[in-house]
């Protein structure tokens, strides 16, 4: 309320409003009916405004926690990472019967699961639970990150899993591998090759600089961002094979113009398809192995298995299962474990047929 003040010998009207702890003040000229009159429409506006403030303040939007948390994933992680949680979010905008604008504080428990029960059964129960992963780990970070994030359970995380149809990953016989190999051309070889050799992510490899190759020392620098805290590397050593072979590739790509010097898989397709992609470093390289596996005559498989591949021979050769983990650079030796719990059915089974027959005669038959 405007109130008249004399200071330094001058009288004038002084208006102060709170609103939710929040003060303004503002002095007016003198005391006449204009300065009263301003002095009262001032309070009225400043007083509408900082109670929207204040709403907007209290009431945190969906809006506002997906912007604030997929920027963070975005400069912590790889782009295929900041697509999934992204996807996820639009998910649960698109049939959780929200808006952009609902607070976060009016997300109520029955909605989640609805959404979740609603991907299992139009997706599949593995959907379902990969969004509730990736949601429930937006809330986590909002809770710890986010000024004024509601006091309230985190709603993703506490409905149930979903069950799954376990699918086993496709892991080729390593003749078709190199069946595969000997359609390509002398980088994809060469790139092939190194999958193999190193257990390579398609990422870590596309990225590969010449710098993070030490032919002294017989290693290669592995970058990744799937852990957290973003971008990390590893020494890996490398087998004298392919040693040899990139510096092969080292010399004989200088004789190669026109292309990026810096990366050691680049484009070379002089296609029109590969007009706007030739000597930059490859980013997907889509259909390459469907089209090479289909020359090759054998079952379609990808570069992540020829990483299970990788595994399964290491482990095949009685490998300590230490040493593949750190090859494959998983921080859980149970991720390790779930690349070659589908080779430990063949050895169980071929033990026990051993136990029942060793010797193929000692056994009378059944026929």
């Amino acid at each position: 309320m405007a109130t008249i003040i004399e200071k330094r010998g001058k009288r004038r009207f002084l208006s102060q409003i709170m609103v939710n702890g929040v003060k303004r003040a503002k002095l007016f000229p003198d005391t006449s009916m204009a300065s009263k009159r301003a002095a009262m429409q001032w309070e009225l506006e400043t007083r509408k405004r900082l109670e929207q403030e204040s709403i907007a303040t209290r009431c945190l939007s969906i809006i506002v926690w997906i912007d604030e948390y997929l920027d963070e994933v975005q400069a912590r992680y790889s782009q295929k990472t900041y697509d999934e949680k992204r996807k996820a979010f639009s998910r649960f905008i698109k049939h959780s019967g929200y808006a952009m604008e609902t607070p976060v504080e009016e997300i109520k428990r029955n909605a989640v699961r609805g959404f979740l029960r609603h991907l299992s059964k139009k997706i599949s129960g593995h959907a379902a639970n990969k969004a509730r992963k990736n949601l429930g780990a937006a809330w986590r970070w909002g809770e710890r990150n986010i000024e004024g994030w509601p006091y309230m359970p985190n709603l993703f995380l506490t409905c149930e899993r979903f069950k799954e149809k376990k699918t086993v990953r496709y892991v080729p016989p390593e003749e078709n591998f190199w069946k595969v190999y000997h359609t390509c051309e002398r980088q994809d070889q060469v790139m092939l090759l190194a999958f193999f050799h190193l257990g390579a992510r398609r990422n870590e490899l596309f990225s590969l600089k010449w710098s993070e190759v030490d032919f002294i020392r017989e290693q290669v620098y592995l970058q990744t961002r799937k852990r957290d805290g973003g971008l990390e590397g590893d020494w890996v050593p490398m087998t004298q094979q392919l040693c040899q072979e990139l510096t092969a590739w080292s010399e004989e790509r200088k004789a190669i113009a026109g292309i990026d010097q810096e990366h050691v898989f680049v484009c070379l397709s002089k296609t029109a398809f590969c007009d706007d992609y030739f000597g930059k470093p490859f980013q997907k390289r889509q259909h390459f192995m469907e089209k090479h596996c289909k020359k090759a005559g054998v079952k379609t498989f990808g570069f992540h298995s020829i990483r299970h591949l990788f595994a399964s021979r290491l482990w095949r050769r009685n490998v300590y299962l230490g040493h593949i983990q750190q090859l494959l650079r998983h921080q859980s030796p149970r991720t390790t474990e779930r690349y070659l719990k589908s080779l430990g059915l063949e050895t169980i089974r071929k033990s026990l047929q051993m136990s029942f027959n060793p010797s193929g005669d000692d056994e009378p038959s059944l026929h």
